[in-house]
Parts: structure tokens; sequence; C-alpha cells
């Protein structure tokens, strides 16, 4: 009727407005969640579940406040990591993408190239490391990494 939509248009007039020049505060904890997992296997599912929203709306968020998706997020955080080992020049490549979180060195290679324009390997010759010398575990680099933000 009528008067049923005059009263929703008052009460949507009245009502307070979204705050919608800030993120909503379930972003922080899924980019925290990925910050501190990125090294594991995470969906779009599991940053929901954390988030405590439905996955169509996670990805809109993230698009929407970030600029990218969930995906690309994860993936920029396993490649910054991987830079960040392979800068420090201790283990070898295929440990690092295992540290970083990809499935396997050729995973890591070919993201690495489509993300920075060289393999890992090329990276490295360019920070002046050698494969050679890659002799240390990863895990005693991965408590001397700084964290990622």
């Amino acid at each position: 009727s009528l008067e049923a939509l005059s009263l929703e248009l008052a009460a949507e007039a009245l009502a307070p407005a979204r705050d919608s020049d800030h993120p909503p505060p379930w972003l922080a904890l899924a980019e925290t969640f990925l910050a501190d997992a990125f090294d594991q296997p995470i969906g779009v599912a599991d940053l929901a579940r954390v988030a405590g929203v439905h996955p169509v709306h996670l990805a809109r968020g993230y698009r929407r406040w970030l600029g990218a998706a969930p995906g690309e997020r994860l993936r920029t955080r396993r490649l910054e990591r991987a830079a960040d080992l392979l800068m420090q020049g201790r283990v070898s490549i295929g440990e690092i993408a295992l540290s970083a979180g990809f499935c396997d060195q050729s995973h890591l290679n070919r993201q690495f190239r489509l993300a920075y324009g060289v393999t890992p390997g090329e990276f490295a010759r360019l920070c002046g490391r050698s494969p050679s010398r890659w002799t240390t575990d990863v895990s005693s680099v991965q408590d001397e990494a700084p964290a990622l933000a």
C-alpha cells in the first residue's frame, strides 16, 4: 500500500547512515588471518569464516576496500615473502616456494615471473645471491624475517 511504502521511506530517511567511508571491522580480521596464515592453503571460504561474512560479501568487500580479490592479496603476500627470502639468499628456491605457501617451485616461478618480470633465480642473481651458497634450513630464516603488515 501507499501508506506502507511511505512509512518504509520515512524509516530509511531517519535511519542512521552507514559509515561507508571506513572499511568494515571484518576486513581487518580477514587481513590479519591472511597475514598470519599466508603460507597455508587458504581459500575465500576460510577468510569468510574467520571474518564472519558470506564469501561473496567478503570478495566484494575486498575489491571495494582493497582494490583486489582475496586471492590476489594472498598471492601478493606470498610473493613478498619469497622475494624477502631470495634477497637473504640462504635457502634453495624450492624451499622458498614451500615456505611462502606455493605448492612447488614451478608455481612460484610462474607467479614470480608474472608479477616481477623475472624468475626467482634471476631475481636472486640481481640481488647478488648465488644458489650454490644456499644451504641454510628455511625455518631458521623464517624466524629472522620481518613480519608482514
